[in-house]
């Protein structure tokens, strides 16, 4: 059984039943990454990216929403989203099921972009149309830039 994630198959994150045989390695099947004994003893048997990987697939929509906050809070940008705003958000958009890398996967956008990530300030957009309106607004910002400098 093969489970389709952001756009690649993984393998099933299974564990295997042995308990000593492997060790101290991850005990997922195909992973086999060496786990140090404190590892072991806060996390268990998993890895930490097989078992942020496991939590992606059982938890979708927290898991996007987590690293929308964290990416926004790395940015500087305040995230108000609830996990309740943000299923409703998802479920209306299809944005779970469609996000990605390629150019028609979709992105969450600010109308915005001097507000934050709010209920009423986000919106989906494909990553090429995304990534068009950035470069939109960055020309423009150097207009001005030009234009104060210049004065012209």
């Amino acid at each position: 059984m093969l489970a389709h994630v952001l756009g690649y198959f993984m393998a099933p994150l299974d564990v295997f039943s042995t308990a000593g045989k492997h060790g101290d390695k991850c005990r997922v099947v195909g992973c086999g990454k060496k786990l140090s004994s404190a590892h072991r003893k806060k996390y268990g048997c998993i890895c930490r990216s097989c078992a942020y990987t496991r939590y992606s697939l059982k938890h979708p929509h927290a898991y996007t929403l987590n690293k929308l906050r964290n990416n926004a809070k790395r940015r500087g940008i305040e995230c108000t989203l609830t996990l309740e705003q943000w299923i409703d958000f998802c479920n209306a958009t299809g944005y779970i099921d469609a996000r990605g890398r390629e150019s028609e996967s979709l992105t969450v956008d600010r109308k915005k972009s001097s507000l934050g990530y709010t209920a009423d300030n986000i919106r989906v957009l494909t990553l090429g149309d995304n990534i068009r309106a950035s470069n939109r607004e960055r020309m423009e910002r150097r207009r001005n830039m030009t234009l104060k400098i210049y004065g012209t």
